[in-house]
């Protein structure tokens, strides 16, 4: 992805593009299409898989997210212990990485952040208990070392693609669903859906 002016690039590869990566693991960077400089956002082994890297969206393109099982913060208050698939965001100009979810029983499997990557984000995840996928939004929690609040908006068999935008200043999240959340879905189809969290 690209933040609000262009400027940068974020994404996931297997290649050197900055430093070495012998074990050819897909890791995660940024790119400043000014002065062509690759930061390296993750170093991992070849058993870490790294994934849906996402820029906040400001022209700094400050914030990095992306989804890893890998326990990339083990000695934070938040860590990754059982190695499920959770929300990372790296501040890129602080040099600081922190998990942002912490659940034992879900994996999370997508996100999209606010232009302001420092507040809210939503965010796509699978239940490991039963299959069901949900959508909603988080906000980063400016408690040190606490997890970032949610709200859940929907849950079912299959529930994706959630992405945040804003109506008015209220943030709401899109989403794709074949649910019968409002009794107007009878036939199943997938539908395109808007939930309002405040």
């Amino acid at each position: 992805t690209k933040n609000a002016n262009d400027r940068y690039l974020v994404f996931a590869s297997s290649c050197v593009h900055s430093g070495t990566n012998a074990d050819g693991n897909v890791e995660i960077y940024r790119f400043d299409r000014t002065n062509s400089n690759f930061v390296r956002i993750t170093n991992t082994a070849a058993s870490v898989t790294n994934s849906a890297p996402i820029l906040d969206g400001s022209t700094t393109g400050q914030y990095v997210y992306f989804i890893s099982n890998g326990n990339l913060t083990p000695s934070a208050p938040i860590f990754n212990a059982d190695l499920s698939y959770e929300i990372f965001r790296q501040d890129v100009t602080n040099s600081t990485l922190t998990q942002r979810s912490n659940s034992s029983d879900d994996d999370y499997i997508g996100l999209d952040v606010s232009l302001n990557g420092n507040l809210d984000y939503a965010y796509e995840r699978i239940s490991r208990l039963n299959g069901l996928t949900s959508v909603g939004k988080r906000r980063v929690n400016t408690t040190a070392g606490a997890p970032d609040p949610e709200e859940n908006l929907a849950t079912g068999i299959l529930v994706l693609g959630a992405r945040l935008g804003l109506s008015g200043v209220v943030p709401i999240v899109n989403f794709l669903s074949t649910g019968n959340f409002l009794n107007t879905n009878a036939d199943g189809n997938m539908e395109v859906w808007q939930g309002r969290v405040q």
